[in-house]
């Protein structure tokens, strides 16, 4: 059964056409998209064209020009390729590459001489098989942009108002394609090799890891059994020890107050010493003074005496 193809703007350009009002309110609730220029709309209507007339080696040589990587799960399919494409639809690069002379395979010759004869009657032709903005962007592309102003005046007015309604579609279009987010991708055959190598990688090192675990796990243990041996074979020397240290302190506490007692009776003996001979000494000191009192005085007195 095959697939249902989806478009880029087939069906688009059908909802236009059969309502204009609100492909202008579209357009309108969006200013970003109505500032894309008329000449841009019609170049991207012309790819989109091409590209939903196309197959999915004609979207893949448009992006091979780009210079755009194609991703392997969408390679097959017209309408995601085309999606991938106009989502880098504001690089003037990918723009010129696609855009340039006869990279969509028309028919160079004929829109060449088409542009030198400049014929009414196969223009007109040409615009009712082709949308007229389409005819416009090939055109500029084939080096007759200056026909694009007299072609402008031959259309009727419905014809007129069809243009302006598919080159307003193709504004709201082209702004939803550029500015929307890339969706995931499925991951190749090759990324889910790598992933399960990666993962088969990530497991032994869990194994590894775990093993690890385990042997210090039980050198732990057996170190604890041994330090718990090691400390009950050496409890009676180290109780002796700790019954030593506590003599110790014990005889240092008795030395220090015995030190201290003897230091205060020592003092009490030399202060009983010392105080007889601290009378003695204030007695000869008064007496000292006495006689030197007396010895002045009398020296003073023996001056003022006859000789």
């Amino acid at each position: 059964m095959a697939k249902h193809r989806r478009y880029l703007t087939r069906m688009e350009i059908r909802a236009a056409r059969k309502d204009p009002d609100k492909t202008e309110a579209r357009l309108a609730a969006c200013p970003e998209a109505a500032s894309i220029t008329r000449e841009e709309a019609e170049d991207f209507l012309m790819v989109s064209i091409y590209l939903d007339s196309g197959e999915a080696v004609h979207a893949r040589r448009l992006l091979q020009k780009a210079h755009i990587t194609v991703p392997t799960e969408i390679a097959s399919d017209e309408y995601r390729l085309g999606r991938h494409l106009f989502r880098r639809w504001g690089d003037p690069e990918v723009r010129a590459a696609v855009l340039a002379r006869g990279a969509m395979q028309a028919d160079e010759a004929f829109l060449l001489g088409l542009a030198r004869r400049r014929n009414r009657h196969e223009i007109e032709k040409l615009i009712q098989q082709a949308a007229s903005p389409v005819f416009f962007a090939a055109m500029r592309q084939y080096g007759a942009p200056d026909l694009i102003e007299p072609t402008w005046d031959w259309l009727s007015d419905e014809e007129k108002a069809d243009h302006r309604t598919l080159v307003a579609m193709a504004k709201v279009v082209m702004h939803r394609y550029m500015t929307e987010p890339e969706p995931p991708l499925r991951p190749t055959r090759w990324d889910q090799e790598k992933l399960a190598r990666r993962l088969h990688l990530r497991d032994v090192q869990m194994r590894a890891m775990r093993k690890s675990v385990h042997h210090l796990r039980r050198q732990r243990k057996e170190l604890m059994t041994a330090l718990r041996e090691r400390s009950q074979q050496a409890r009676p020397e180290l109780q002796a020890l700790a019954l030593q240290l506590a003599e110790l302190r014990t005889a240092r506490a008795e030395a220090e107050r015995a030190a201290l007692a003897a230091q205060t009776e020592q003092a009490q003996r030399h202060q009983v010493t010392l105080l007889p001979m601290i009378t003695e000494l204030e007695r000869l000191r008064q007496d000292l003074a006495a006689a030197l009192a007396e010895r002045q005085s009398w020296l003073t007195g023996g001056k003022g005496a006859p000789s």
